[in-house]
Protein backbone atom coordinates (compact mmCIF):
# COMPACT_ATOMS: atom_id res chain seq x y z
CA UNK A 1 0.00 0.00 0.00
CA UNK A 2 1.00 3.60 -0.42
CA UNK A 3 -0.23 6.56 0.78
CA UNK A 4 -0.32 10.26 -0.51
CA UNK A 5 -0.69 12.19 2.60
CA UNK A 6 0.70 15.40 2.16
CA UNK A 7 -0.40 15.82 -1.78
CA UNK A 8 -3.66 15.42 0.18
CA UNK A 9 -3.31 17.79 3.02
CA UNK A 10 -2.31 20.04 0.62
CA UNK A 11 -5.28 19.89 -2.02
CA UNK A 12 -8.07 20.06 0.92
CA UNK A 13 -6.47 23.10 2.43
CA UNK A 14 -6.44 24.45 -1.14
CA UNK A 15 -10.20 23.61 -1.53
CA UNK A 16 -10.97 24.91 1.51
CA UNK A 17 -8.96 28.06 0.60
CA UNK A 18 -6.90 28.13 4.18
CA UNK A 19 -3.46 29.73 4.07
CA UNK A 20 -0.49 27.42 5.84
CA UNK A 21 -1.18 29.60 8.35
CA UNK A 22 -4.69 29.27 9.17
CA UNK A 23 -4.58 25.32 8.99
CA UNK A 24 -1.91 25.69 11.36
CA UNK A 25 -3.90 27.38 14.01
CA UNK A 26 -7.00 25.56 13.77
CA UNK A 27 -4.89 22.32 14.47
CA UNK A 28 -2.91 23.59 17.20
CA UNK A 29 0.60 23.47 15.43
CA UNK A 30 3.43 25.81 13.88
CA UNK A 31 3.07 26.63 10.52
CA UNK A 32 6.65 24.76 10.26
CA UNK A 33 4.95 21.49 11.08
CA UNK A 34 2.20 22.32 8.39
CA UNK A 35 5.15 22.77 5.30
CA UNK A 36 6.84 19.89 6.92
CA UNK A 37 3.68 17.73 6.45
CA UNK A 38 2.67 19.33 2.73
CA UNK A 39 6.64 18.41 1.47
CA UNK A 40 6.19 14.94 3.13
CA UNK A 41 9.11 15.55 5.45
CA UNK A 42 7.20 14.64 8.25
CA UNK A 43 3.96 12.89 9.38
CA UNK A 44 1.03 14.15 11.74
CA UNK A 45 0.96 12.30 14.91
CA UNK A 46 -2.13 9.41 14.91
CA UNK A 47 -4.10 11.99 17.02
CA UNK A 48 -3.68 14.68 14.60
CA UNK A 49 -4.34 12.56 11.60
CA UNK A 50 -8.12 11.67 13.18
CA UNK A 51 -8.75 15.45 14.05
CA UNK A 52 -7.35 16.63 10.47
CA UNK A 53 -10.30 14.07 8.53
CA UNK A 54 -12.45 15.51 10.94
CA UNK A 55 -11.29 18.95 9.87
CA UNK A 56 -11.73 18.13 6.24
CA UNK A 57 -15.03 16.22 6.68
CA UNK A 58 -13.05 13.19 5.34
CA UNK A 59 -11.92 9.51 6.70
CA UNK A 60 -8.49 9.03 7.93
CA UNK A 61 -8.04 5.97 5.15
CA UNK A 62 -8.87 9.14 2.34
CA UNK A 63 -6.82 11.55 4.11
CA UNK A 64 -3.94 9.40 3.91
CA UNK A 65 -5.11 7.98 0.17
CA UNK A 66 -4.43 4.42 0.78
CA UNK A 67 -4.84 2.66 -2.68
CA UNK A 68 -5.54 -0.77 -1.42
CA UNK A 69 -4.27 -3.81 -3.74
CA UNK A 70 -7.30 -4.18 -6.43
CA UNK A 71 -7.03 -7.93 -7.07
CA UNK A 72 -7.72 -8.60 -3.41
CA UNK A 73 -10.44 -5.93 -2.75
CA UNK A 74 -12.26 -6.59 -6.26
CA UNK A 75 -12.46 -10.38 -5.91
CA UNK A 76 -14.09 -9.46 -2.19
CA UNK A 77 -16.46 -7.39 -3.76
CA UNK A 78 -17.43 -9.77 -6.39
CA UNK A 79 -18.02 -12.30 -3.78
CA UNK A 80 -20.51 -10.07 -1.81
CA UNK A 81 -21.79 -9.20 -5.09
CA UNK A 82 -22.15 -13.14 -5.91
CA UNK A 83 -23.85 -14.26 -2.26
CA UNK A 84 -26.30 -11.36 -2.71
CA UNK A 85 -27.61 -12.49 -6.27
CA UNK A 86 -27.95 -15.92 -5.70
CA UNK A 87 -29.64 -15.03 -1.88
CA UNK A 88 -27.08 -17.45 -0.26
CA UNK A 89 -27.85 -15.38 3.23
CA UNK A 90 -26.16 -17.72 5.61
CA UNK A 91 -22.55 -17.74 3.71
CA UNK A 92 -23.00 -14.48 2.85
CA UNK A 93 -23.29 -12.90 6.48
CA UNK A 94 -20.50 -14.99 7.96
CA UNK A 95 -17.86 -14.02 4.58
CA UNK A 96 -19.24 -10.04 5.02
CA UNK A 97 -18.48 -9.88 8.62
CA UNK A 98 -14.77 -11.13 7.64
CA UNK A 99 -14.96 -8.29 4.80
CA UNK A 100 -15.31 -5.37 7.31
CA UNK A 101 -13.11 -6.71 9.44
CA UNK A 102 -10.40 -7.30 7.01
CA UNK A 103 -11.13 -3.65 4.71
CA UNK A 104 -13.63 -1.68 7.75
CA UNK A 105 -12.73 1.56 6.25
CA UNK A 106 -13.17 0.79 2.65
CA UNK A 107 -16.38 2.26 0.84
CA UNK A 108 -16.99 -0.81 -1.47
CA UNK A 109 -16.59 -3.13 0.76
CA UNK A 110 -18.80 -1.35 3.16
CA UNK A 111 -21.45 0.02 0.06
CA UNK A 112 -22.10 -4.03 -0.62
CA UNK A 113 -22.03 -5.47 2.77
CA UNK A 114 -24.96 -3.20 3.77
CA UNK A 115 -26.43 -4.19 0.18
CA UNK A 116 -26.17 -8.04 1.45
CA UNK A 117 -27.73 -7.77 4.24
CA UNK A 118 -30.33 -5.33 3.93
CA UNK A 119 -31.84 -7.87 0.91
CA UNK A 120 -30.95 -10.47 3.49
CA UNK A 121 -32.48 -8.89 6.21
CA UNK A 122 -35.58 -8.01 4.24
CA UNK A 123 -36.33 -11.52 2.52
CA UNK A 124 -36.09 -12.92 6.24
CA UNK A 125 -38.13 -9.85 7.94
CA UNK A 126 -34.88 -10.01 10.33
CA UNK A 127 -35.16 -6.65 12.09
CA UNK A 128 -31.71 -7.31 13.71
CA UNK A 129 -29.68 -8.01 9.97
CA UNK A 130 -31.72 -4.58 8.69
CA UNK A 131 -30.53 -2.57 11.69
CA UNK A 132 -27.10 -3.93 11.00
CA UNK A 133 -27.96 -2.55 7.24
CA UNK A 134 -28.62 0.77 8.89
CA UNK A 135 -25.56 0.68 10.82
CA UNK A 136 -23.50 -0.18 7.38
CA UNK A 137 -25.32 2.09 5.38
CA UNK A 138 -24.54 5.30 7.57
CA UNK A 139 -20.76 4.20 7.77
CA UNK A 140 -20.68 4.17 3.91
CA UNK A 141 -21.82 7.55 3.78
CA UNK A 142 -18.78 8.88 6.15
CA UNK A 143 -17.04 7.19 3.18
CA UNK A 144 -18.90 8.22 0.35
CA UNK A 145 -15.64 10.49 -1.08
CA UNK A 146 -13.89 7.32 -1.82
CA UNK A 147 -17.16 6.43 -3.99
CA UNK A 148 -15.82 6.38 -8.30
CA UNK A 149 -19.00 4.68 -9.07
CA UNK A 150 -21.30 7.58 -10.90
CA UNK A 151 -24.99 5.76 -10.16
CA UNK A 152 -23.96 6.11 -6.50
CA UNK A 153 -24.07 9.33 -4.34
CA UNK A 154 -24.51 10.43 -0.76
CA UNK A 155 -28.18 11.16 -2.03
CA UNK A 156 -28.65 7.43 -3.07
CA UNK A 157 -26.87 6.24 -0.16
CA UNK A 158 -29.70 8.61 2.18
CA UNK A 159 -32.49 7.27 0.33
CA UNK A 160 -31.23 3.70 0.80
CA UNK A 161 -31.41 4.58 4.80
CA UNK A 162 -34.96 5.60 4.26
CA UNK A 163 -35.88 2.45 2.78
CA UNK A 164 -34.19 0.38 5.16
CA UNK A 165 -36.42 2.35 7.75
CA UNK A 166 -39.20 1.31 5.79
CA UNK A 167 -38.14 -1.99 5.93
CA UNK A 168 -37.74 -1.82 9.53
CA UNK A 169 -41.43 -0.54 10.55
CA UNK A 170 -39.76 2.76 11.17
CA UNK A 171 -42.46 4.54 9.24
CA UNK A 172 -42.28 8.27 10.17
CA UNK A 173 -38.37 7.90 10.38
CA UNK A 174 -38.67 6.64 6.62
CA UNK A 175 -40.76 9.83 5.59
CA UNK A 176 -38.36 12.12 7.59
CA UNK A 177 -35.52 10.83 6.01
CA UNK A 178 -36.74 11.17 2.57
CA UNK A 179 -38.45 14.61 3.14
CA UNK A 180 -34.46 15.75 3.62
CA UNK A 181 -33.67 14.18 0.75
CA UNK A 182 -36.08 15.50 -2.07
CA UNK A 183 -34.58 17.40 -4.44
CA UNK A 184 -36.73 18.03 -7.54
CA UNK A 185 -39.25 15.69 -6.05
CA UNK A 186 -37.39 12.54 -6.39
CA UNK A 187 -38.94 10.80 -3.89
CA UNK A 188 -42.75 12.51 -3.84
CA UNK A 189 -43.90 8.84 -4.88
CA UNK A 190 -42.55 7.46 -2.03
CA UNK A 191 -43.66 9.49 0.58
CA UNK A 192 -46.92 10.00 -0.02
CA UNK A 193 -47.27 5.71 -0.59
CA UNK A 194 -45.65 5.17 2.99
CA UNK A 195 -47.89 8.21 4.46
CA UNK A 196 -51.19 6.71 3.06
CA UNK A 197 -50.42 3.49 3.56
CA UNK A 198 -49.30 3.96 7.60
CA UNK A 199 -52.14 6.59 7.92
CA UNK A 200 -49.24 9.59 8.54
CA UNK A 201 -51.26 12.39 7.55
CA UNK A 202 -53.48 12.35 4.78
CA UNK A 203 -54.08 15.32 3.71
CA UNK A 204 -50.00 15.77 3.29
CA UNK A 205 -50.13 12.25 1.62
CA UNK A 206 -52.21 13.83 -1.15
CA UNK A 207 -50.11 16.64 -1.60
CA UNK A 208 -47.33 14.52 -2.18
CA UNK A 209 -49.05 11.74 -4.63
CA UNK A 210 -50.63 14.69 -6.53
CA UNK A 211 -46.95 15.90 -7.32
CA UNK A 212 -45.67 12.33 -8.06
CA UNK A 213 -48.59 12.03 -10.29
CA UNK A 214 -47.96 15.01 -12.28
CA UNK A 215 -44.07 14.57 -12.52
CA UNK A 216 -44.33 10.47 -13.05
CA UNK A 217 -46.82 11.34 -16.27
CA UNK A 218 -44.05 13.98 -17.66
CA UNK A 219 -41.54 10.98 -17.25
CA UNK A 220 -44.08 8.69 -19.03
CA UNK A 221 -44.68 10.58 -21.70
CA UNK A 222 -41.20 11.25 -22.71
CA UNK A 223 -40.22 7.74 -22.45
CA UNK A 224 -42.97 6.45 -24.74
CA UNK A 225 -42.15 9.62 -27.38
CA UNK A 226 -38.57 8.03 -27.45
CA UNK A 227 -39.77 4.55 -27.68
CA UNK A 228 -42.12 5.62 -30.61
CA UNK A 229 -38.88 7.45 -32.07
CA UNK A 230 -37.00 4.53 -31.61
CA UNK A 231 -39.09 1.98 -33.36
CA UNK A 232 -39.90 4.02 -35.79
CA UNK A 233 -35.83 4.12 -36.92
CA UNK A 234 -35.97 -0.07 -36.39
CA UNK A 235 -39.11 0.18 -38.90
CA UNK A 236 -40.94 -1.69 -36.04
CA UNK A 237 -44.31 0.00 -36.76
CA UNK A 238 -46.59 -2.01 -35.04
CA UNK A 239 -44.91 -1.55 -31.75
CA UNK A 240 -44.60 2.17 -31.70
CA UNK A 241 -48.80 1.93 -33.07
CA UNK A 242 -49.13 -0.35 -30.02
CA UNK A 243 -47.35 1.66 -27.22
CA UNK A 244 -49.00 4.90 -28.37
CA UNK A 245 -52.26 2.87 -27.83
CA UNK A 246 -51.00 2.23 -24.30
CA UNK A 247 -50.34 5.71 -23.85
CA UNK A 248 -54.02 7.07 -25.38
CA UNK A 249 -55.47 4.78 -22.68
CA UNK A 250 -53.65 6.02 -19.24
CA UNK A 251 -53.97 9.91 -20.69
CA UNK A 252 -58.07 9.18 -21.20
CA UNK A 253 -58.28 7.38 -17.69
CA UNK A 254 -57.33 10.67 -16.16
CA UNK A 255 -59.75 12.51 -18.18
CA UNK A 256 -62.97 13.85 -16.06
CA UNK A 257 -66.04 12.38 -17.91
CA UNK A 258 -67.25 15.33 -20.16
CA UNK A 259 -64.91 17.90 -19.24
CA UNK A 260 -61.83 19.47 -21.30
CA UNK A 261 -58.52 18.51 -20.04
CA UNK A 262 -54.97 19.80 -20.85
CA UNK A 263 -53.94 16.17 -21.68
CA UNK A 264 -56.86 16.47 -24.94
CA UNK A 265 -54.37 18.84 -26.64
CA UNK A 266 -51.63 15.83 -26.10
CA UNK A 267 -54.31 13.35 -27.00
CA UNK A 268 -54.85 15.33 -30.37
CA UNK A 269 -51.37 15.29 -30.97
CA UNK A 270 -50.89 11.58 -30.80
CA UNK A 271 -53.09 10.73 -33.04
CA UNK A 272 -51.41 12.32 -35.33
CA UNK A 273 -48.62 10.67 -34.61
CA UNK A 274 -50.38 7.22 -35.18
CA UNK A 275 -51.08 8.79 -38.52
CA UNK A 276 -47.58 9.28 -39.57
CA UNK A 277 -46.98 5.67 -38.67
CA UNK A 278 -49.69 4.28 -40.12
CA UNK A 279 -48.54 6.11 -43.61
CA UNK A 280 -45.16 4.86 -43.35
CA UNK A 281 -46.92 1.37 -42.79
CA UNK A 282 -48.91 2.01 -45.81
CA UNK A 283 -52.29 1.95 -44.23
CA UNK A 284 -54.11 5.03 -45.81
CA UNK A 285 -57.35 4.36 -44.24
CA UNK A 286 -56.37 3.79 -40.59
CA UNK A 287 -54.08 7.26 -41.26
CA UNK A 288 -56.98 8.93 -42.45
CA UNK A 289 -58.96 7.49 -39.43
CA UNK A 290 -56.44 9.09 -36.83
CA UNK A 291 -56.61 12.65 -38.56
CA UNK A 292 -60.31 12.73 -38.48
CA UNK A 293 -60.05 11.96 -34.83
CA UNK A 294 -57.22 13.99 -34.20
CA UNK A 295 -59.08 17.41 -36.11
CA UNK A 296 -62.11 16.33 -33.77
CA UNK A 297 -60.50 16.80 -30.72
CA UNK A 298 -58.29 19.38 -31.12
CA UNK A 299 -61.01 21.45 -32.07
CA UNK A 300 -62.62 20.39 -29.29
CA UNK A 301 -59.69 21.66 -26.85
CA UNK A 302 -59.48 24.65 -28.64
CA UNK A 303 -62.99 25.49 -28.40
CA UNK A 304 -62.42 25.71 -24.56
CA UNK A 305 -59.00 25.48 -23.33
CA UNK A 306 -58.40 24.26 -20.50
CA UNK A 307 -54.52 24.02 -18.55
CA UNK A 308 -55.28 24.01 -14.98
CA UNK A 309 -53.72 20.82 -13.46
CA UNK A 310 -56.79 20.32 -11.49
CA UNK A 311 -58.71 19.53 -14.69
CA UNK A 312 -56.63 16.33 -14.29
CA UNK A 313 -58.57 13.01 -12.19
CA UNK A 314 -56.79 12.27 -8.83
CA UNK A 315 -54.82 15.49 -8.92
CA UNK A 316 -55.53 17.29 -5.21
CA UNK A 317 -52.67 19.86 -5.89
CA UNK A 318 -52.11 23.70 -5.81
CA UNK A 319 -54.28 25.24 -9.32
CA UNK A 320 -51.29 25.16 -11.36
CA UNK A 321 -51.26 25.44 -14.98
CA UNK A 322 -50.04 22.70 -17.46
CA UNK A 323 -47.54 23.76 -20.03
CA UNK A 324 -45.92 21.96 -23.28
CA UNK A 325 -44.24 22.75 -26.23
CA UNK A 326 -47.12 21.09 -28.84
CA UNK A 327 -47.74 24.35 -30.32
CA UNK A 328 -49.98 27.77 -29.36
CA UNK A 329 -53.37 25.76 -29.63
CA UNK A 330 -54.08 21.84 -30.36
CA UNK A 331 -54.61 22.49 -33.90
CA UNK A 332 -51.39 24.14 -34.36
CA UNK A 333 -50.01 20.74 -32.79
CA UNK A 334 -51.40 18.65 -35.22
CA UNK A 335 -50.68 20.77 -38.42
CA UNK A 336 -47.47 20.75 -37.49
CA UNK A 337 -46.97 17.11 -36.99
CA UNK A 338 -48.82 16.14 -40.04
CA UNK A 339 -46.17 18.90 -42.12
CA UNK A 340 -43.39 16.98 -40.88
CA UNK A 341 -44.19 14.35 -43.78
CA UNK A 342 -41.53 14.40 -45.99
CA UNK A 343 -43.93 12.09 -48.59
CA UNK A 344 -46.69 14.50 -48.28
CA UNK A 345 -49.12 11.73 -47.92
CA UNK A 346 -49.96 12.76 -44.77
CA UNK A 347 -50.41 16.14 -46.10
CA UNK A 348 -52.96 15.43 -48.93
CA UNK A 349 -54.72 13.75 -46.26
CA UNK A 350 -55.13 15.85 -43.73
CA UNK A 351 -56.39 18.73 -46.67
CA UNK A 352 -58.82 16.07 -47.40
CA UNK A 353 -60.37 15.73 -44.01
CA UNK A 354 -60.33 19.02 -43.91
CA UNK A 355 -62.14 19.71 -46.76
CA UNK A 356 -64.97 16.92 -46.35
CA UNK A 357 -65.53 18.31 -42.36
CA UNK A 358 -65.84 22.06 -43.03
Amino acid sequence: MEHMLHENIRALRKKRSLTQEQLAEAMGVTVGAVSKWELAQSMPEIPLLMELADFFDVSVDALLGYQMRSNDLQSTIQRLKAYRQNKQAEDGIKYAEKAISRYPNSFEVIYHCARLYFVCGLEARNKALLERTLALQQHAIRLIDQNTDPEVSGLSLQIDVAETYLMMGEHQKAVDELKKNNPCGLNDALIGFVMSTNRLDGKEADKFLSKALVSNLISLIRTVTGFVNAFANQNKHQDAIDIFGWLEGILSGLGKPGQVCFLDKLLASIQAGKAQIYTLMGQREKARDCLVQARRMALAFDAAPDYRVTSMRYYSGSDASAYDDIGATAMEGVERMVAEDDGKTLMALWQEVCHENK
